[in-house]
């Protein structure tokens, strides 16, 4: 079922993709910046993952079985392949002005993109399952964390302020001191 929804996943993702680059390429206006920064075609290749995940938010089946444990092994493999997928894109022979190289790129792109988000969400779906309860805390002491983190940061701070020691140093501290800190003030707080 893996490599058939895999095999679905990159030929939608490859579709769109080129349906964009075939657009930009007959009309040249696409590929011009809108607002000074945005472009037809980042907006369009976005807009696919967009789509997605809205489909995803509304099919609790098709969700539930992403959200299925992977083995490590393919999490891994995925991992390997689409990054050796996305430095192979590189060495493309062909010109990425041609219907040819925009094929041929676009299929270079999509398949690590797709590899790497399978590795990303099942790597996501592991370290959830994992950490478990320690992070269900962790979310509800948030906004405590939130509210003591700042006086925790200013008083660190200006109590080193005089001490001579290199900033990154001092910055290392200030992090640790504000993480325990406000961590230790959230569970008090609880």
């Amino acid at each position: 079922r893996l490599p058939l929804a895999l095999a679905a996943a990159v030929l939608a993702c490859f579709t769109w993709s080129l349906a964009i680059g075939v657009a930009t390429l007959a009309f040249d206006v696409l590929d011009r910046p809108f607002l000074g920064f945005w472009y037809f075609t980042w907006v369009a290749d976005h807009f696919f993952f967009f789509a997605a995940g809205a489909l995803l938010a509304t099919l609790p089946s098709l969700r539930a079985r992403l959200a299925a444990p992977l083995p490590v092994a393919v999490a891994a493999l995925a991992g390997l392949a689409g990054t050796i997928a996305f430095m192979a894109r590189e060495t493309l022979p062909w010109h990425r002005d041609s219907l040819g190289g925009k094929i041929a790129f676009e299929f270079a792109e999509t398949v690590p993109a797709v590899l790497l988000t399978v590795f990303a969400v099942a790597t996501c779906l592991r370290l959830h399952r994992w950490i478990g309860r320690g992070a269900a805390g962790l979310a509800r002491w948030s906004y405590s964390v939130y509210l003591t983190h700042h006086l925790v940061v200013v008083a660190v701070a200006l109590w080193l302020l005089p001490v001579a020691l290199p900033p990154l140093v001092k910055f290392a501290v200030t992090l640790a001191t504000a993480a325990v800190a406000s961590t230790f003030a959230a569970a008090c707080i609880e």
